[in-house]
């Protein structure tokens, strides 16, 4: 998190997401998640994508079809992405 001060002179947080990527490319099926305050893994603060192929084109979806920050990224293999 940083810090911005706004037209007022009040100081805001600012927050810059932080990502994790799991599987290296072109390896499939790959996660990335992101998140607004990094503080455990399996705390339900996290978006999950997953990118897989599916009979040779490459999809995408989220942790039970939401783009939510309400997952844990230590449990991201056991959603179901849409």
């Amino acid at each position: 998190m940083t810090v911005q001060s706004n037209v007022n002179n009040q100081q805001v947080p600012v927050y810059v997401p932080v990502q994790i990527f799991d599987g290296v490319a072109p390896t499939l099926p790959r996660y990335v998640g992101t998140t607004l305050t990094f503080t455990d893994v399996s705390a339900p603060i996290w978006r999950i994508q997953k990118i897989w192929d599916a009979s040779g084109v490459t999809v995408s979806g989220f942790a039970e079809g939401t783009q939510d920050f309400v997952y844990a990224w230590s449990g991201r293999t056991g959603y179901t992405y849409k």
